[in-house]
């Protein structure tokens, strides 16, 4: 996370081609200790910004594992290295009020040889620092009318961020709630290193009241909510400006600078007509029906 490389393993294996790889979940904690220098209370667990520990459940990946497909190749004597790119934000969950947490892993295989980065700080207008604030590289396709995360990140205590990009042309955005987004086009090539820094106005911040219906008795289902709206950059494409992950039949306050978004619902199985819902306003997501 935010350009920190941890090495996970080394594997032999045999010469040839692959297609995907599997993460498996371990069941037991081992005998190190965690960032708070105590030991693991369980074997899958997110720490809060209290010191709180939170078990968390993998839907079926504590049996199944984590599959990851993406092609590589092993060629004989040689090493070949792969960055797993774990997205955080997207990848934990909070079931409601229920005290139980999901991870729901959104992990991206990157070969490092076909890296590039981007980089840069986030401020305010008076040039303060912000923490927190989540960028995202974004792909709209115009075709399809559909935006696409490639990879986020949060920036750290001094508003600086880093994120490792394919080659490719994406919308890099900044958000964090309280302000207005910023965004950048970008066109990342083959190792290369590029800048994009924002400074984030303040927002008039209201709320899209959201009121969502899961089946009754489904277990590990969770809804998708995304927000997406015209981009600050460029008047002929799309950006997503926040997605809720649901996992509890509820209704849910969803605080956004005042404007129209369009509210993009699924929960996996079942994808929900768009909606324009302007902030002010309530809507119902109903995955209950046929």
């Amino acid at each position: 996370m935010n350009g920190v490389i941890e090495r996970l393993g080394v594997s032999r294996l045999a010469a040839g081609s692959y297609t995907q790889m599997r993460l498996i979940i371990g069941d037991d904690a081992d005998g190190e200790t965690n960032i708070l220098n105590q030991p693991h209370p369980y074997a899958n667990y997110i720490i809060d910004s209290q010191g709180e520990c939170h078990r968390l459940h993998v839907p079926s990946g504590d049996q199944t594992g984590i599959k990851l497909v993406h092609g590589f190749e092993i060629v004989k004597d040689l090493t070949t290295d792969l960055v797993l790119d774990f997205d955080v934000d997207r990848s934990v969950v909070r079931a409601g009020n229920s005290g139980k947490w999901l991870l729901k892993p959104t992990i991206r295989v990157i070969d490092t040889v076909e890296n590039a980065t981007v980089s840069g700080v986030v401020t305010d207008q008076t040039d303060a620092a912000l923490p927190g604030v989540r960028v995202c590289a974004q792909v709209f396709d115009p075709d399809t009318d559909q935006v696409t995360i490639r990879t986020s990140t949060i920036t750290d205590a001094s508003g600086e961020y880093l994120m490792y990009l394919q080659p490719g042309t994406y919308t890099i955005v900044a958000y964090a709630d309280g302000y207005s987004p910023a965004c950048a086009g970008l066109t990342a090539e083959l190792g290369q290193d590029y800048d994009a820094s924002f400074v984030l106005p303040p927002a008039d911040m209201q709320a899209i009241t959201i009121n969502v219906l899961l089946p009754q008795g489904a277990q590990d289902v969770i809804a998708t909510v995304r927000f997406i709206m015209a981009s600050p950059c460029d008047e002929s494409s799309l950006i997503e400006l926040k997605a809720l992950n649901v996992s509890l039949t509820g209704v849910y306050e969803v605080p956004l600078p005042a404007g129209t978004y369009r509210v993009l619902a699924t929960d996996g199985a079942t994808t929900l007509p768009a909606q324009n819902i302007a902030t002010g306003s309530a809507v119902t997501l109903d995955f209950t029906a046929g």
